[in-house]
């Protein structure tokens, strides 16, 4: 075992300088940019998902630079625009394979949990219950993230 538990003790690190991230965004440029860091939708309302957290959006585990971050026993990965399409695809590290996101497979992963190759994804990653207008603001601002690299 690792530093404190099971996670190591630079990993905690980093995912509690995450969290202090987040506590600090107190201001937002676009509901996209709300939605990444709270979970909230343009209507000032929780999206819900199926772990029932609230509060919380995508950078509690992709990282508040949506470039992926390792969390418990797991790595969560970047989802940056410029990641998503990255076209020679994705293998993740349980040897999961899939070719890039396009608009439509990324909507389909946020509510269904499936990836383009018709995976399904860990249960780890919540299933939202987002509307096509919060979730075309999201991946706005996922988009704008990988133009300001």
């Amino acid at each position: 075992m690792m530093g404190n538990g099971m996670m190591g003790r630079g990993m905690m690190e980093d995912m509690m300088r995450n969290m202090e991230e987040i506590g600090k965004k107190t201001s937002f440029s676009s509901n996209g940019e709300r939605i990444f860091y709270t979970g909230i939708n343009s209507e000032g309302k929780v999206i819900k998902n199926n772990h029932g957290m609230q509060g919380a959006g995508c950078a509690m585990c992709h990282g508040v630079d949506a470039r992926g971050m390792r969390m418990m026993m797991m790595d969560v990965p970047g989802i940056r625009w410029d990641i998503l399409i990255d076209p020679k695809g994705h293998v993740h590290p349980d040897g999961r394979r899939h070719p890039p996101f396009t608009e439509e497979s990324f909507k389909v992963c946020v509510l269904l949990g499936i990836d383009p190759s018709g995976n399904q994804l860990s249960t780890m990653m919540p299933r939202w219950q987002i509307s096509k207008e919060d979730l075309d603001y999201l991946i706005g601002y996922l988009k704008n993230l990988a133009e300001d690299k």
